[in-house]
C-alpha cells in the first residue's frame, strides 16, 4: 500500500488573487495551486456516493468534477480568500456550471 500523498500542481495564482490577497495582507506571489492524492480521496469517500449525496440534497463528486478544478481556480464565479484552518491559509473557490455550483476546497499554499 503506497501512503505518499502524491501533489499535482495546477498553475500559479492569477493577478486578481494576488492583489485581493494583498489588501487584506497576504502575500500570494510565489504560492502554487494544487491538488493532493489525499484531497481526492476524501473527496470521493466523503462526497462520491450518490445515494448518500442525494439524502444530503447534493449531488455525488464525479472524476469530471475533478477535471474542472483548473477551470474553477482560474476562472471562479465565488472566492473566499485567506481561509485559516489547522495553521495553514487556504482558499475557498466556487463556480457555477449550467445552475449546479461547484466548490473545491483546499488549493493555495506556498
Amino acid at each position: 500500500m503506497n501512503n505518499r500523498i502524491e501533489i499535482t500542481k495546477i498553475g500559479t495564482p492569477e493577478g486578481w488573487l494576488i492583489e485581493a490577497a494583498a489588501e487584506i495582507g497576504l502575500d500570494f506571489s510565489g504560492l502554487t495551486h494544487e491538488t493532493t492524492s489525499s484531497f481526492i480521496t476524501h473527496v470521493f469517500k466523503q462526497h462520491g456516493d450518490e445515494k448518500t449525496e442525494k439524502s444530503r440534497g447534493q449531488i455525488a463528486v464525479t472524476l469530471a468534477d475533478i477535471a474542472k478544478i483548473p477551470d474553477i481556480v482560474k476562472n471562479p464565479d465565488y472566492a473566499v480568500i485567506g481561509i485559516r484552518r489547522s495553521g495553514e491559509i487556504q482558499n475557498a473557490y466556487a463556480k457555477i456550471y449550467e445552475g449546479d455550483t461547484t466548490m473545491p476546497g483546499r488549493i493555495c499554499r506556498g
